[in-house]
């Protein structure tokens, strides 16, 4: 073991960890060099903290790394954000084995420098040259006044907006280099979870998470017609989630992944009005339906008022700036409104899977701290206290509201009686 973590119980207390071994003066000085200047550079020290407080639910480790150093014999600093795997564990085993930190690295060195070619690409922290495989190394974008919203809390209309506008953006500029450079894409047209293939544990655990939430929906009262539907349907659920992910409706983009509250960084003038996003944490792109990231934005992190109100809104936005940049960088390709409820309603089926799969934890309160690796067993466990812990996640505050909520939704669209 080359560092280890130690997790407080609360997210505002300190969090302690034990640098990794490559973690040095030299790794430092060739870094700056690499990525800030050509002068002469003496490191002097270095402090590390995490960039992710606990409970934020992260399944790598994300440090942020203040360099104090002598730049041609003048005192300066530098922070930085190095992300990496947990030193031991399943969510090791399963991050090394699907390659996390290489995809990420491979988006960052070859999928986003042409699709910034196109067309100025700006919504993405700057990566930094390494000479090791073991880490991702990024700029640090609190040192420019970006920060992180409240997870529980979800998203207003504005911070929504601006989201769609962003991944609006991404997805046009993916489309358009996949139609100039296909190949570029091969990676990520191969899915790695919802397969038939996957691994074992994987969807046991994905099996496992819609037993706990079907045994939670049989208490909650007028969801019991929910749970009976879940028990009677749970391999057809796994094999239509399986056909979104290798088939397509009218199109497919590189998705994000993974678009929820934790994953995004905001910037605001003196005003507190929304001047920029950042969008972070691309280790789960994929080539799929645009929709999926809609959905499991709107899923996570788009406060109900929004969604009752102004959903209409956000689609225009998103089709707006997915239509504006693909004219800007010359295809004849345009989405139009209905096409994007196509896509909506052919994914339809992730409202569902990921309230078990990911919002449970998006959304946890905050005195509950997720260790990923605890989670794979507590729901693997059937004895009295795995259900103890499986029902307190499932009837969490933030977790209950956003599930009833996509449950009637889902129902008033018939999706329960059509499936």
């Amino acid at each position: 073991m080359f560092y280890s973590i130690l997790l407080q119980k609360k997210e505002n207390m300190d969090t302690n960890i034990a640098i990794p071994s490559w973690l040095n003066n030299d790794f430092l000085t060739q870094l700056l060099k690499k990525n800030f200047t050509s002068n002469e550079i003496n490191v002097l020290s270095f402090d590390t903290k995490l960039a992710a407080a606990s409970g934020s639910n992260y399944t790598c480790l994300v440090i942020r790394v203040l360099i104090k150093f002598e730049e041609n014999r003048k005192p300066a600093q530098k922070s930085i954000i190095l992300k990496t795997t947990f030193s031991t564990g399943k969510i090791k085993d399963f991050i090394d084995e699907y390659g996390a930190i290489e995809k990420e690295s491979f988006i960052y060195t070859k999928i986003l420098p042409p699709m910034n070619d196109l067309m100025g690409l700006k919504i993405t922290p700057k990566y930094l040259n390494t000479s090791i495989t073991e880490a991702i190394a990024l700029e640090d974008l609190n040192e420019d006044g970006y920060v992180m919203c409240d997870r529980v809390e979800q998203l207003n209309f504005d911070h929504c907006n601006a989201f769609m506008e962003a991944i609006g953006k991404f997805h046009a500029l993916s489309y358009r280099l996949h139609e100039l450079q296909p190949n570029l894409f091969d990676d990520f047209i191969k899915e790695d979870v919802f397969t038939q293939h996957v691994k074992p544990e994987i969807k046991e655990y994905l099996y496992n998470t819609f037993h706990s939430f079907r045994s939670v929906l049989e208490e909650w009262n007028g969801f019991q017609h929910i749970a009976e539907f879940i028990k009677n349907n749970l391999n057809s659920l796994w094999d239509k989630i399986v056909e979104i992910h290798s088939t397509k409706k009218h199109l497919r983009v590189l998705n994000h992944g993974d678009p929820w509250v934790s994953n995004m960084l905001f910037k605001y003038d003196d005003s507190g009005k929304i001047i920029d996003i950042k969008l972070i944490d691309l280790q789960t792109c994929k080539m799929v339906s645009p929709a999926l990231d809609l959905i499991i934005f709107l899923l996570t992190s788009a406060q109900e008022d929004v969604l009752q109100h102004r959903l209409s809104e956000l689609y225009n936005t998103y089709l707006n700036s997915f239509n504006s940049v693909l004219k800007c960088v010359g295809s004849d390709f345009s989405f139009s409104l209905k096409e994007l409820h196509d896509e909506l309603e052919f994914v339809r089926l992730a409202y569902l899977c990921y309230l078990p799969w990911h919002v449970v934890i998006s959304l946890s309160e905050k005195d509950i701290v997720i260790d990923m690796d605890q989670t794979f067993e507590i729901v693997k466990r059937r004895d009295d206290n795995g259900k103890k812990q499986c029902w307190q996640l499932f009837n969490g505050k933030h977790f209950k509201k956003v599930a009833k909520y996509t449950l009637r939704k889902l129902e008033e669209q018939q999706f329960f009686s059509s499936f």
